[in-house]
């Protein structure tokens, strides 16, 4: 089973905070699913994962499920698995497991944004 980190980042904007939701494969080094968020409700993180869901490389790609790994969102639990067993997904809510899978991307993000500013 593959582990998958959600990852969602905050950009600020002139109209506010934008929230960036992203899904990290560190096994494969490949980010799904990408979008923009006014916010980062529960609505909009269940809107994300069923677009991951629907993304049609993550599940074709993943042939012996997966494990979505996450450092919030316990509330939202029930409703995630709902979305993720068709794929034959599961959860785990583990804060620093999700940083050491998250580090590289947020890093790498990091160098991307301090050569963008210069």
């Amino acid at each position: 089973m593959e582990f998958v980190a959600v990852l969602v980042i905050i950009l600020p904007t002139l109209e506010g905070p934008a929230y960036l939701f992203m899904a990290y494969d560190p096994f494969r080094d490949k980010i799904f699913n990408q979008q923009v968020e006014a916010d980062d409700s529960p609505e909009s993180l269940l809107k994300f994962i069923y677009y991951l869901a629907e993304d049609p490389l993550f599940p074709t790609e993943i042939k012996e499920g997966f494990t979505l790994v996450l450092h919030k969102y316990e509330h939202l639990a029930d409703r995630m698995q709902r979305i993720l067993t068709p794929l034959n997904g599961t959860l785990l809510f583990n804060e620093v497991f999700h940083h050491h899978l998250t580090l590289p991307v947020l890093k790498h993000f990091e160098q991307f944004l301090k050569r963008r500013v210069k």
